[in-house]
């Protein structure tokens, strides 16, 4: 039976577990330090980005035999953590069980700032204190892809600052997180 968050309990704390009892869960909401944070609806440039990176990595690996992506999945990143990246990405080795519940840590998580995001210094700053504490919790690989200035930047865990930033020329590489992915960064623009 699934609980439902009341106006009042979105002052509370939750943990992971108490978050996916909720009828809120993959219901737009990530779970950010304990507390139930609305997620806003993707517009369409922002989904249209999601389904280009997707795409690629589907046609780089159509039987999944090197993993696999989700769209807007939360994921743990621990005990009162399951942020929702906009894509998500397991490589097959790791032998990932599907479940109800907040996915494992991914190996790549991608985060595409919106206007809303690019509008607010607020919402920026929420948006990449997302990022980072992905790459703290060890995902191994994100990309931020800003729409507004045509530009993705990769980071690392243990970096605070981008690796490279890809411009409208360049290409975006899944290393060895998705080997042999390429896909031109003007593609997604």
């Amino acid at each position: 039976m699934a609980l439902v968050a009341k106006k009042n309990d979105l002052k509370r704390f939750y943990t992971v577990e108490e978050f996916e009892q909720l009828s809120e869960f993959g219901d737009r909401y990530e779970l950010v330090d304990g507390r139930l944070v609305k997620r806003l609806m993707a517009g369409h440039e922002h989904s249209l980005i999601i389904d280009i990176i997707r795409d690629a990595i589907k046609a780089n690996d159509p039987e999944k035999k090197l993993g696999y992506s989700l769209q807007e999945s939360s994921v743990k990143i621990g005990p009162r953590s399951a942020p929702i990246p906009d894509i998500s990405y397991w490589k097959a080795e790791r032998n990932v069980q599907r479940n109800k519940s907040a996915a494992p840590l991914p190996d790549l998580a991608v985060e595409i700032l919106s206007p809303g995001d690019l509008q607010s210094r607020v919402a920026l700053q929420s948006a990449m204190v997302k990022v980072y504490r992905l790459l703290t919790a060890g995902v191994p690989l994100v990309w931020v892809v800003n729409p507004q200035e045509k530009t993705v930047k990769v980071y690392r865990p243990g970096q605070p600052e981008p690796v490279e930033t890809l411009g409208i020329d360049d290409e975006l590489d899944g290393e060895d997180t998705i080997p042999g992915f390429r896909l031109a960064v003007a593609k997604l623009f």
